[in-house]
């Protein structure tokens, strides 16, 4: 992936999915978008860090912890509501 990266970003709709089905977590890569807003210089590293993370090599999530998602409501929103009924 990373010695045909220029091909691979030339193709609009391509996407890879790294998976990690241990932790049921996984990373999406458009080579096209990626390189638009990535560091030519840090596209190896990066892509060997989301590979080494979904095969568990990278403790990226801590046990207990939830990923936020941004389709979740905040925290924050319950904690005004919370503070709202003290009043």
């Amino acid at each position: 992936m990373i010695k045909n990266w220029k091909k691979l970003s030339d193709v609009k709709n391509l996407s890879f999915l790294f998976v990690n089905l241990k932790i049921n977590d996984k990373w999406v890569v458009n080579p096209h978008t990626h390189s638009m807003i990535a560091d030519p210089e840090s596209i190896e590293s990066g892509l060997r860090t989301m590979f080494d993370t979904a095969n568990g090599k990278i403790a990226e999530i801590k046990a207990g912890k939830k990923k936020s998602s941004m389709f979740e409501e905040s925290s924050s929103n319950e904690e005004e509501e919370e503070g709202m009924d003290e009043e």
